[in-house]
């Protein structure tokens, strides 16, 4: 019987019995698991980072943005403190105002399940704003998304209208950006 030294040294056929030790069939399927599992990290790899870097800064841009609006509400709850020194209702409407823009845009009000699906993607509406055309090639950005954000879109509508009582202007607080701040 001759043997054929191209065989593959895996297989085996019934005119040749495999001569190879036992231990060949093991050494194949480990170098098969291993195979698989370094591929399969590889790409979890990959994939894993290029969804923490969207996910990152789309949750940067949302929190960017509810941190704003708190930042204008505390800047004008201060200014009216200033102003009146004696507790008025403008002062202590506007202190209320403030505590549940604290609660409601915090992250646990902001990122929560109610707005968000298991995979990052928003569950709310994103379309083009009345005060912003849509992107020429109809690409939505994370400003779209942070800005449709129910409870941002909420807060906003809010602060726009304590800042228009109180004769402020958008472009004081974000110079450089359109007159609303976008």
């Amino acid at each position: 019987m001759a043997t054929d030294l191209l065989d593959d040294v895996f297989g085996e056929s019934e005119d040749h019995p495999s001569d190879h030790p036992s231990d060949m069939r093991r050494l194949r399927s480990q170098h098969h698991t291993a195979g698989y599992r370094d591929g399969y990290i590889k790409s979890k790899t990959t994939s894993i980072q290029t969804g923490f870097d969207e996910g990152y800064s789309l949750g940067a841009t949302v929190g960017l943005r509810a941190g704003q609006l708190l930042g204008v509400l505390e800047g004008l709850a201060e200014a009216v403190e200033e102003q009146k020194p004696s507790p008025s209702s403008s002062s202590s409407s506007l202190q209320q105002l403030l505590r549940d823009a604290r609660r409601e845009l915090a992250t646990n009000g902001v990122f929560t399940p109610e707005y968000w699906n298991a995979d990052g993607t928003w569950k709310y509406e994103v379309g083009a704003r009345a005060d912003k055309p849509a992107e020429e090639d109809g690409e939505t950005v994370f400003a779209d998304v942070a800005e449709a954000h129910p409870v941002v879109r909420k807060w906003r509508r809010l602060v726009e209208a304590e800042m228009e009582r109180c004769g402020v202007r958008w472009d004081v607080f974000w110079r450089g950006e359109d007159e609303k701040g976008t």
